[in-house]
């Protein structure tokens, strides 16, 4: 029997609701939203995925809008492909200050809805 996608997760999952910038060339984004966030890393929705632009195993840049003026941005690997939805993973740890519940933003950005 296949594990569930909860059993398969390495870290564990925080809800998380910030604009991002997915920087995919120095000139090309994606704009998202980060909606989990573990230490090694975002879960990003897509509002547009044309086919093929992110394939499991291509490195970007996510740049991460906090509710600040301040914005994060890591070097991260894209594991999993799902429709709209990308599973990010960062070779270091995200910074602990992110996790901070006064730093999470949980508001819907416009034009997105979780599903």
């Amino acid at each position: 029997m296949a594990a569930s996608v909860d059993e398969r997760r390495r870290y564990q999952e925080q809800a998380a609701a910030w604009p991002i910038r997915l920087w995919l060339s120095e000139a090309q984004f994606l704009p998202g939203r980060a909606v989990d966030l573990s230490l090694h890393g975002p879960k990003v929705l897509v509002q547009s995925l044309p086919a093929g632009i992110v394939p499991a195993g291509r490195a970007c840049h996510p740049q991460i809008c906090l509710e600040t003026s301040d914005e994060f941005g890591c070097v991260a690997m894209v594991r999993r492909v799902n429709g709209h939805e990308l599973g990010l993973e960062t070779r270091e740890e995200l910074p602990a200050s992110l996790f901070r519940s006064d730093s999470l933003r949980l508001q819907l950005v416009p034009g997105f809805a979780r599903s």
